[in-house]
């Protein structure tokens, strides 16, 4: 009966010692998955702040994109203006050059009092062409600054999501 008792003692407190070891197994389980959870968690933040952080860049890109279409188009609209205007300019100044040689050949009194009215005409609308032609110049060279300031913020973003672009490869790398 002794025995039976050793035994059965030595049953229990083996059964208690492994109940034990499995129970500090399972502790040190959970303790990791906590662990590995906890890491999930802050990679996913840091995710979701990146992925926020480049939404952010992309739509101030979008609409630096807009701002830079419409300087564009500001700036082609005073280059045109600005060739249409020595265009006119030219015309002007050979028909006042062809109105000058047929004053100075011409005999007639009258014909040369027309022609002299005309020149007089011709002369102001060509000086008002050239302020005009000035004026636009002024503006092609405000649109061409504006252009040029808005491609260089263009380019910054850009730089911003390449960098992000990198970054976000790195981090996926690593992992």
């Amino acid at each position: 009966m002794r025995c039976t008792l050793i035994c059965l003692l030595t049953l229990l407190l083996s059964s208690a010692v492994s109940a034990a070891e499995t129970i500090a197994m399972d502790a040190q389980t959970a303790q990791a998955l906590l662990a590995e959870i906890r890491d999930l968690r802050t990679g996913l933040q840091s995710s979701v702040a990146n992925i926020q952080r480049v939404l952010i860049v992309m739509y101030r890109l979008q609409a630096e994109a807009w701002v830079l279409d419409r300087v564009r188009q500001r700036l082609e609209n005073a280059q045109e203006a600005c060739a249409q205007l020595q265009t006119q300019r030219k015309a002007f100044t050979d028909q006042v050059e062809n109105f000058e040689a047929a004053m100075r050949s011409s005999e007639n009194p009258a014909e040369r009092k027309r022609l002299e009215d005309t020149l007089a005409g011709m002369k102001a609308a060509l000086d008002s062409l050239s302020t005009q032609e000035q004026q636009e110049q002024g503006k092609r060279a405000e649109a061409e600054s504006q252009f040029l300031a808005e491609q260089a913020r263009m380019a910054e973003f850009q730089e911003q999501l390449d960098r992000f672009d990198a970054a976000l490869a790195k981090q996926v790398a690593i992992r």
